[in-house]
């Protein structure tokens, strides 16, 4: 099944794209990846492609900093306790790590705590302050966590301790009264990058509590640690996460950190080049699932053991959790989806709030995000326990998640988190309550539309360009991941050549494309459903990013499938189908044939091999309000996918059926009118108008043309173009053959009786006759002049009928009748029309 998905894309000034490439000495198509990721200014692109350790920032910007440095070597030197507080997540245990060897590295003793996930949850409690108490810390540092603990902090004050903390979460009102806050988000701090990790803020603050020289020679020490939390807590990999993880990769295919290289050797990763995927999607997941699993302490000894033998038994523990917690995940993921398709009002709500008993605190964010993948929309899950309902959220782009909580902050025992992802405690009584609210807020938010999910492509890009020294250059562009995604492109005019299910299960495919004389292999992951829509030599788009392929020592180009779009005859949306065929101009069929001048059609007609190209191209260009006029059913489901493709996310985009219901016109605003009543449009709101395929008559053609001449119009041909709507025609006209299967159906199953339309539509089509609203009418139409049924059309009851089958007492003669006769000459009007207009394109038709 190939879901609805827009695929959207940026246009740039071609200055800006030519001034990168003459400057960087780099190709137009990465200038223009360059652009998408924000860089228009030649030395911050330089900067991003060849960042070093020389660009990291100076650490004393962050506010507070001066403060923490002088507070812990004034603890050192007082041989205080020291704890280090961190989380049970990558990022918490990461930055747990990182602060310990850097106290190792200066030989000072520290402890650490991390909360148990299910017994504590997240950040700082009042019990585990009053633990450190009673063990005799007297200097707490946070890290990946505290920035909300106001009450914690004034407690850990009452009992003679002091707390720094170092955070990168969003700040509420009230700050904690600390005596350091280290956190680029915090008012009043003009550090220049805002989006580091947990475990990037502890390393800027291990970088100032070292001498310049003695941070650059120990930095691997730590900095293959940073890489890992850096990717694996999402954060952009731009500015400072870029140096981190560009850097940190290197260092972690060979790293003296004995816990990372037997996490490398049992992800059976040994002498491979690590990516930032390879962190996200198998590294990361067995340090998470210590905290999700067990306990968070196992990986942050992982993390700083000098034991071979610990670090190998360790690396295995965590790779068991793994599994284990892989197989919690599918559980509760397929309960979850089950209560979803149970109720019927999750179907209305925008965002899904799923609470079961039992399920396990350790994956509900990893549940939330599989929900919201196969949704698209903002989800809550939440694990209910002797009435508490602790959960996990995820979002979709268009919903700030962060903000939607803070509304419905009364609800909540304590909550906290990003945009994107949040935690929330509640009362289980409060849950439904919650769901209300929160969607009630979405729907002020959120539009039909914002829940179709979007794929963000960096530019088209077509087979000729593709080639080794084209994927070469884009590897400067590592490494990928969020802000610095992995380069997306489309194309829309691909052809099938073989299609392949792969797997065990057929959850992927293989697909070999080619356009014009270059042929491409593509595979497309967890895509293997997609293979029943797919025929032979199909006209295909895709989303898709170009790689290296090695297998049995060969290298090869292939392409990896994100999405695709399949721009073929057919349409499957039964909702449009039925608007289709019940706005149908009847009247617009007849009409007497006259030799016309087509000379005038040269103005206005473009001849193209493929039409599409130019319409996705040329759409965004146009100024003001633009129409595109679509006859045939066929082509309405091209123009419905190519309008899918959009260029930003700006355009509003209207269907109408024969005309608009309005006159107001946005000049972003795209109309696209299916069944045009041509001589009835406003053509003088719109500055311009693209007739998209094939006009049914002539008299719509000469219409089109001859109406408001001032507006810029253009008629597009492709190549074939009328057997749209020769089929479409044939399809309503009622032969001999077609009245004898509608008379028997409606003779054996429907006499005596009054029936809705659509259902003897359903019974015709369930004996493999294909049939429509407008054939049954017209079969109707016909029986009733020939007394085969008795005044079938029942007035005041539109979509009703009623059929009573008359005794005939002679033979009637179908091709005698009116009705009959008029229908047929409808379709010979078409025939003639269609001849005379090929016949001037084939004279006149210059292939653009």
């Amino acid at each position: 099944m190939l879901n609805r998905k827009y695929w959207i894309y940026r246009d740039h000034e071609q200055v800006h794209i030519d001034n990168l490439v003459k400057e960087l000495n780099i190709s137009e198509i990465t200038a223009r990846l360059l652009i998408n990721r924000g860089f228009t200014d030649c030395s911050k692109a330089a900067v991003f492609l060849n960042s070093s350790l020389d660009d990291l920032n100076d650490p004393y910007l962050l506010k507070d900093m001066d403060r923490a440095v002088s507070k812990i070597k004034k603890a050192i030197d007082e041989k205080q306790a020291i704890w280090i507080y961190g989380d049970y997540d990558v990022d918490g245990i990461s930055s747990t790590a990182v602060l310990i060897k850097y106290f190792n590295l200066i030989n000072f003793p520290v402890n650490y705590y991390i909360p148990d996930r299910i017994e504590e949850g997240y950040g700082i409690n009042l019990s585990a302050i009053e633990k450190i108490a009673s063990e005799g810390g007297n200097l707490i540092i946070t890290v990946d966590c505290g920035i909300t603990a106001v009450k914690e902090v004034e407690k850990a004050k009452e009992l003679g301790i002091d707390v720094i903390i170092t955070d990168h979460h969003e700040c509420q009102r009230e700050l904690p009264r600390a005596i350091a806050i280290i956190n680029p988000k915090q008012d009043g701090c003009n550090y220049p990058f805002k989006m580091p990790c947990g475990c990037g803020i502890a390393f800027k603050l291990i970088q100032a509590l070292l001498p310049k020289e003695i941070f650059i020679s120990h930095i691997d020490i730590f900095i293959d640690i940073v890489a890992i939390a850096t990717i694996a807590d999402m954060v952009p990999l731009t500015d400072e996460n870029r140096i981190f993880v560009k850097y940190g990769l290197g260092i972690i295919e060979n790293s003296n950190n004995l816990g990372i290289k037997m996490l490398v050797e049992s992800c059976g990763l040994e002498g491979k080049k690590i990516t930032a995927g390879h962190i996200g999607y198998m590294i990361a997941p067995r340090i998470n699932a210590a905290g999700r699993i067990s306990s968070p302490q196992n990986a942050v000894r992982l993390l700083i053991t000098d034991d071979i033998n610990e670090a190998r038994n360790l690396a295995k523990l965590l790779s068991d959790e793994n599994s284990k917690r892989q197989d919690m995940e599918a559980e509760i993921v397929e309960e979850a989806l089950r209560i979803v398709e149970s109720d019927k009002n999750y179907e209305h709500e925008k965002v899904l709030v799923i609470s079961g008993d039992g399920w396990h605190h350790g994956v509900i964010g990893i549940v939330a995000s599989r929900v919201v993948e196969k949704f698209h929309k903002p989800t809550i899950i939440l694990a209910v326990e002797h009435g508490i309902a602790k959960g996990s959220a995820r979002s979709i782009s268009k919903f700030n998640l962060f903000k939607a909580l803070e509304s419905c902050g009364d609800l909540f025992l304590k909550f906290g988190g990003h945009e994107q992802a949040a935690g929330l405690t509640l009362l289980q009584e409060n849950v439904q309550a919650f769901r209300t609210k929160i969607n009630e807020l979405a729907n002020e938010i959120l539009s039909e539309e914002d829940l179709i999910p979007e794929i963000h492509c960096d530019t088209e890009l077509m087979l000729n360009n593709i080639n080794e020294s084209f994927i070469d250059e884009l590897s400067n562009l590592e490494p990928y991941g969020i802000g610095n995604p992995t380069p997306q492109f489309y194309c829309i005019n691909l052809k099938t050549k073989k299609i392949n299910i792969l797997g065990s299960d057929g959850k992927h495919i293989k697909i070999q494309f080619s356009e014009g004389n270059k042929v491409i292999e593509s595979i497309g992951f967890n895509m293997g459903s997609y293979a029943a829509a797919i025929e032979h030599n199909n006209k295909i788009g895709a989303v898709f990013t170009p790689e290296f392929n090695f297998f049995n020592n060969k290298k090869t180009i292939q392409l990896k499938l994100k999405d695709i779009k399949l721009f073929s005859n057919t349409y499957t949306n039964e909702e449009i189908k039925t608007q289709y065929f019940n706005s149908f101009i009847e009247k617009k069929m007849v009409e007497d044939i006259k030799e016309v001048d087509l000379s005038t059609l040269n103005n206005y007609i473009h001849y193209y091999e493929d039409k599409d190209y130019f319409l996705v191209n040329y759409i965004y260009r146009a100024e003001g309000p633009l129409l595109i006029i679509v006859n045939t059913l066929e082509q309405a489901s091209r123009i419905f996918k190519l309008m899918d493709i959009r260029q930003g996310s700006s355009s509003r985009v209207n269907i109408f059926f024969n005309n608009p219901i309005d006159n107001n016109r946005h000049k972003n605003t795209i109309d696209i009118i299916i069944n045009p009543n041509i001589d009835k449009i406003q053509y003088k709101i719109y500055n311009n108008i693209i007739a998209y395929d094939f006009f049914f008559t002539q008299m719509d053609l000469i219409t089109f043309i001859t109406k408001e001449q001032s507006v810029n119009k253009i008629i597009l041909y492709e190549k074939n173009d009328e057997l749209s709507n020769e089929r479409f025609i044939k399809s309503i006209t009622p032969t001999r053959d077609k009245l004898t299967i509608v008379y028997k159906a409606l003779r054996d199953n429907f006499n005596n009786s009054t029936v809705e339309l659509s259902e003897i539509i359903s019974y015709i089509k369930g004996q493999k006759f294909d049939i429509n609203t407008i054939l049954l009418n017209r079969s109707l139409v016909i029986f009733s002049e020939g007394n085969l049924i008795k005044d079938p059309f029942i007035l005041g009851q539109k979509g009703y009928v009623s059929i009573n089958i008359e005794v005939q007492k002679s033979k009637i003669n179908i091709e005698d009748l009116l009705s009959y006769k008029s229908y047929i000459d409808c379709y010979n009007s078409f025939l003639n029309y269609k001849k005379r207009l090929l016949n001037h394109i084939e004279e006149e038709r210059k292939w653009t």
